[in-house]
């Protein structure tokens, strides 16, 4: 597809508040594309410390009252020192119930679920279930699988991404440090457990990227978007 606009005069046309540039395209981009505003929502990010709260200060620029809880207590206080006005605090998503006497619209987090047992799982739904507003939502990403290519580079005729390639990859192994314990999970397994809760599925976005430079190890992210399910929610 072409088109005739010209792209100095298309960025120059464009009004602030017109688009959004943000630190997490993706959840932005889902929450989005699936009709959930942020204004004057309550908004609570599980894990805010490993990007130093770019996502929950995203919230708070689109008009969000924001929250932020974290294990790490060393970034707890650092964003406490820099953000007085924003209420954070210490907590385990596996283990504790929110510090906070809060309804929120949105949960949401990123590099948390994969931590957590399966029974810690059940009970981070329950918990967050609990601490939504009817029709409330809550988003979050896990690793689904990580796949990896015999790549020998002398006979590759071509840098076209191959789909049977990545369809055909080993996925036993999985990407990670040594010391860090992150691991697989599997979607209809997760949706299932939140649907016991009382959640029902709205929407899902896959990013498939690659971790290697002869990109011979990829990351599938899924990302699953939960509404609280109520009748005027329907």
């Amino acid at each position: 597809m072409t088109t005739n606009v010209n792209p100095v005069e298309y960025w120059n046309d464009m009004r602030l508040g017109q688009g959004h540039a943000c630190h997490n395209v993706t959840l932005f981009r889902l929450l989005g594309y699936s009709g959930i505003g942020l204004e004057r929502k309550n908004v609570l990010e599980i894990g805010f410390g490993a990007n130093r709260g770019a996502d929950l200060l995203e919230c708070k620029a689109r008009g969000s009252v924001v929250h932020g809880v974290d294990i790490n207590a060393s970034y707890v206080k650092d964003f406490a020192d820099k953000y007085p006005d924003i209420p954070v605090a210490v907590m385990n998503a596996g283990l504790d119930h929110f510090p906070f006497d809060v309804v929120y619209d949105l949960i949401f987090h990123r590099d948390v679920i994969y931590y957590l047992s399966n029974e810690e799982i059940a009970f981070h739904f329950r918990n967050t279930y609990d601490h939504l507003s009817p029709g409330g939502h809550l988003v979050f990403q896990f690793i689904e699988k990580d796949l990896t290519i015999a790549r020998d580079e002398t006979g590759r005729d071509s840098y076209k991404l191959n789909l049977q390639e990545l369809h055909s990859a080993n996925s036993d192994l999985i990407f990670r440090g040594e010391t860090n314990p992150i691991r697989k999970l599997d979607i209809d397994w997760l949706i299932g457990l939140a649907a016991q809760v009382g959640f029902k599925l709205k929407a899902t976005k896959t990013v498939i990227e690659s971790y290697s430079p002869n990109e011979s190890v990829y990351r599938v992210d899924r990302y699953l978007l939960l509404e609280k399910y109520s009748a005027s929610s329907n």
